[in-house]
């Protein structure tokens, strides 16, 4: 996982479509697979508000993606399954954020949030939000790597998925911890 290289992309081609859609059955259990994935893929690399980053491994070939989203985009649907979330229109929803499973995994989950705030940064927005699984580790990993990032809530089964879910808000002010 030494040899790799993130990627802020900006456009939409079937190879990447298929490799997301690819990444995600790998990445996630099938209840939280998309059941129209490349539509899924395809709405969120052509809207040039959203931040899409991919991470590729050295031959080339999607290891990662997250998809940052502005909050007032996602707010309808999101509330029905959190009702105590607001709607922010200066604020970043990440929606998705996957890796390939292995050794290093939480490496490249952070390799891949600290690309799309960077990119956040260049477009002038520094609030993000997520809705991270508790299960796997992601909602501990985030409170912990990011010094402005607060726990609000937990959701015990967010979106029909099955699993409790933290929602997470963060600033990012270029301070690592």
């Amino acid at each position: 996982m030494n040899t790799v290289i993130t990627e802020v992309i900006c456009r939409c081609d079937e190879d990447l479509l298929e490799q997301l859609v690819q990444l995600e059955k790998t990445a996630f259990p099938a209840r939280m697979v998309y059941t129209e994935g490349t539509q899924y893929y395809r709405k969120c690399l052509e809207d040039d508000s959203n931040i899409n980053v991919v991470m590729r491994d050295k031959n080339g070939e999607v290891i990662g993606y997250v998809v940052a989203i502005p909050q007032s985009k996602v707010f309808e649907d999101l509330h029905r399954y959190d009702t105590e979330m607001k709607n922010d229109p200066e604020r970043l929803y990440v929606d998705t954020i996957q890796t390939m499973p292995g050794k290093r995994q939480a490496f490249g989950i952070l390799k891949l949030l600290y690309a799309m705030i960077e990119e956040a940064g260049r477009r002038g927005l520094n609030k993000f939000s997520m809705h991270a699984r508790k299960y796997n580790g992601l909602s501990n990993i985030i409170l912990k790597v990011f010094p402005t990032t607060v726990c609000l809530r937990t959701i015990k089964n967010w979106y029909d998925y099955g699993e409790p879910f933290d929602y997470i808000e963060g600033t990012y002010t270029g301070k690592r911890r």
